[in-house]
């Protein structure tokens, strides 16, 4: 059974700037949770649900070094961008 794991990610954090690109022991946050995920017998695939504004644009360069898939969709639905996301992978 194919089952993808959807990330949502932004980088428009108002508290904590790029809080997702913090690095913890020399490597971004995201690339912790994509490295333990992986580790998941039951997981065929994971995508990092995000925005199409430029500002999002690192995490789409993230998930290419990661060799993980990624979604851009709207900026103001996440609910639709997890749905658009779902339906492409």
């Amino acid at each position: 059974m194919s089952i993808p794991f959807l990330i949502t990610a932004r980088l428009k954090s108002k508290r904590l700037k790029k809080k997702i690109l913090r690095k913890i022991k020399n490597k971004e946050i995201l690339s912790h949770m994509i490295d333990r995920i992986k580790h998941s017998k039951n997981i065929s695939k994971i995508v990092i649900c995000t925005s199409n504004l430029p500002d999002d644009r690192p995490l789409c360069q993230l998930a290419k070094r990661k060799k993980v898939d990624f979604y851009q969709g709207s900026p103001e639905d996440v609910l639709l961008r997890l749905y658009g996301a779902a339906k492409k992978y």
